[in-house]
């Protein structure tokens, strides 16, 4: 038997968000290189190199973070980081967000946070409270954040 899988992404306008937010900050540090290299302090270009190197990757990390649904459990993938797992019959606490902060799933110790720039976000959020439904009580099932959202799942 073969498991379905449903993966969704960051969305691609938040992709270039943070393509431009990267050019916000890598432009004066390469403004600094070339400055420092022309002044002859090669040293001081050399750093300036090595924290653009980080900050390309801080948003590669940032850019590349992937979740998975399948039938049992929720998962999440990012770059650097081990994969996070939460099954649907060990989900504990969903907070749906206020204003501006994240769905969040909880279960055991493990914490996967569900923002609006994923594809598809109602759609994941929807599947993910489904299938939380069908494998345990749902009613056990602590409910936080809109409320809106909180009433629409206890329907």
């Amino acid at each position: 038997m073969q498991e379905r899988t449903q993966i969704y992404d960051i969305k691609v306008t938040s992709k270039i968000g943070l393509g431009l937010l990267y050019l916000l900050i890598a432009l004066p540090i390469l403004y600094g290189i070339y400055t420092e290299i022309s002044g002859g302090e090669l040293w001081k270009a050399g750093i300036a190199v090595v924290v653009l190197a980080a900050w390309a990757l801080v948003i590669l990390a940032a850019a590349n973070v992937h979740i998975r649904l399948t039938e049992e459990a929720l998962v999440q993938k990012r770059l650097f980081v081990r994969e996070l797992r939460i099954p649907f019959d060990d989900i504990e606490n969903i907070h749906f967000g206020k204003t501006h902060s994240p769905t969040h799933i909880l279960g055991d110790d493990t914490k996967i946070s569900i923002s609006m720039h994923f594809k598809a976000y109602e759609d994941l959020v929807d599947r993910t409270v489904m299938k939380t439904k069908a494998t345990t009580n749902f009613e056990d099932i602590n409910l936080a954040g809109k409320q809106e959202a909180i009433s629409k799942y206890r329907s």
